[in-house]
């Protein structure tokens, strides 16, 4: 009985964080430009960029917690209300500056990403590197199409993550010389 407690209790222990990235598209595709975040994601995706994983969550605050836990770079995208106009791509270094005052999600997954990050601040729990990118939203009704505005941010944003994500590797790369 001894020994499988151990491994009950050794499988609650989080993993060390994979050198891997992970982007997070947050969102849903039935609310119009809420799902920005999860189609930037599949953009992402089709990359193909090697060491580069991508994940699809619809706001979970304790699946996102559990995944900055995984890994050491995570970039998260979001449809966000922001007073800037449709389309507008904020992005920021969650570790270096607080979450914008202004940052609020018009969807159904309302706070998600906002408490994830704040509750993983407090637990000291955010990877050494998040990278939030914010695009400004029109229209989240139920069953509404994407903005233009928000769909023509998207190649943007795809451009703005595959140049993050490759001058981060040559970083790695020169400090492993």
């Amino acid at each position: 009985m001894g020994a499988g407690l151990n491994r009950t209790l050794e499988s609650c222990h989080s993993p060390e964080p994979t050198e891997a990235i992970l982007v997070i598209g947050v969102g849903n595709t039935d609310r119009g430009d809420d799902g920005v975040g999860l189609l930037v994601g599949r953009e992402v995706a089709r990359l193909g960029l090697a060491g580069v994983d991508v994940v699809e969550s619809q706001g979970d605050v304790s699946q996102l917690l559990e995944l900055f836990q995984r890994y050491r770079t995570v970039f998260v995208i979001d449809a966000i209300c922001s007073g800037n106009p449709g389309g507008t791509i904020l992005c920021f270094e969650a570790n270096a500056v607080p979450l914008p005052q202004n940052f609020s999600s018009g969807s159904t997954h309302a706070l998600g990403l906002a408490v994830a990050i704040d509750l993983a601040q407090t637990l000291k729990q955010l990877p050494p590197r998040l990278m939030v990118f914010g695009v400004v939203g029109q229209d989240f009704a139920v069953g509404s199409r994407q903005s233009a505005a928000v769909e023509k941010a998207i190649p943007e944003v795809v451009a703005r993550i595959s140049k993050e994500i490759q001058s981060f590797g040559k970083t790695q790369t020169d400090r492993t010389r």
